[in-house]
């Protein structure tokens, strides 16, 4: 028994197979005696997989919250998953019938690419084939050098603001048709910031539901009175 979750999203039918692939970033070079291998560490996994979308109700869905969301709920999330540009957790459980946890993958990805098939002898539902890559966080690392109480030259390295997250968020985004406050969040935020950043825009904008929109209708991201050194105030980053 399989358990997979892409973000928030649990995927309701785990696929028959999946691929993890672990790149090699070894550098093989020449030399007069003959050739050697240098080796490195590991480049970044990639994994692949293909996904029922059901639009109608099957007994082996898994999904524990969702089992009566249909094919479009789940490409929304995945177009989400995409549009963020944020990295979210892929987590796989691996069980046995019994319950007994076999194992499990938890590991930070992007959403790289991803297609959708439909096809006539498969009746209403989609196929989704999915390609996730492995993501490191990285970012500049200020060092501050100083002499301590013994006259040595000490160095203090102090990381800069994750990479993870939009310092570029729009101060007003107009609401399309459909749109929700979630949705904006979702896609001016990312994934990680979005819902801790929700109750703060419902408040500034005083939305009372955050689920009903009205098409072009004027959402204030955040308090431009406070924004600083290029940082939206009001915001969570």
């Amino acid at each position: 028994m399989y358990y997979m979750y892409l973000g928030t999203m649990q995927i309701p039918i785990p696929p028959e197979t999946m691929r993890t692939k672990i790149r090699n970033r070894n550098k093989e070079i020449s030399l007069i005696d003959g050739d050697i291998n240098i080796i490195k560490d590991p480049g970044l996994t990639e994994i692949q997989f293909k996904i029922l979308l059901p639009n109608q109700a099957y007994p082996f869905n898994q999904s524990m919250l969702n089992q009566f969301d249909r094919a479009a709920s789940y490409i929304d999330q995945l177009e989400q998953l995409k549009q963020s540009q944020d990295p979210f957790r892929f987590i796989m459980v691996r069980m046995t019938d019994g319950g007994q946890l076999l194992n499990m993958d938890n590991i930070q990805c992007t959403l790289e690419d991803y297609s959708l098939d439909e096809d006539a002898r498969e009746g209403y539902d989609f196929y989704a084939n999915i390609e996730l890559k492995q993501y490191r966080e990285w970012g500049a690392k200020k060092i501050t050098i100083d002499k301590d109480g013994n006259g040595n030259t000490v160095a203090k390295t102090e990381s800069t603001r994750s990479t993870i997250g939009h310092a570029g968020c729009p101060g007003i985004v107009a609401a399309k048709e459909g749109d929700t406050l979630q949705t904006i969040c979702l896609k001016n935020f990312g994934m990680k910031l979005a819902y801790s950043n929700l109750p703060i825009v419902k408040k500034l904008n005083k939305i009372a539901i955050p689920a009903v929109l009205a098409a072009h209708q004027q959402v204030q991201m955040y308090d431009a009175k406070f924004k600083k050194g290029g940082i939206p105030g009001g915001v969570l980053y």
